[in-house]
């Protein structure tokens, strides 16, 4: 999972200090505990990428089902219009072709804005 990269592409909305949380990480329910670290990097478009990578040698096998649920958020905890962001899909759990997925840095899935 280390040359996994995902790729969620949202608007800041000029936010500040943005944060990054994990709430869950597992791979066929298996919790893989704190093992996500996220950059965020700002492109010419006015779009900010959380760039989620995994520190772990865990290995994602075909066929097995890796989950993972976390948050963005402002520092101050202020309110952002998530209407306006590129990956946000619905609050069920359904396929998302604009949450972008690279592996050894090439796109193995999503659609690039």
């Amino acid at each position: 999972m280390s040359d996994i990269t995902i790729n969620y592409v949202f608007n800041a909305d000029n936010k500040e200090n943005l944060e990054y949380h994990c709430d869950w990480l597992a791979v066929d329910n298996q919790y893989l505990g704190n093992t996500s670290v996220c950059e965020f990097v700002n492109d010419d478009y006015g779009n900010t990428y959380a760039k989620i990578k995994f520190n772990t040698d865990v290995e994602l096998q075909p066929n097995k089902q890796f989950v993972i649920h976390f948050r963005l958020n402002a520092a101050d905890w202020s309110n952002w219009d998530t209407s306006n962001d590129y990956s946000m899909g619905t609050e069920q759990l359904l396929p998302n072709d604009k949450i972008i997925v690279f592996y050894n840095e090439q796109l193995i899935s999503g659609v690039r804005p």
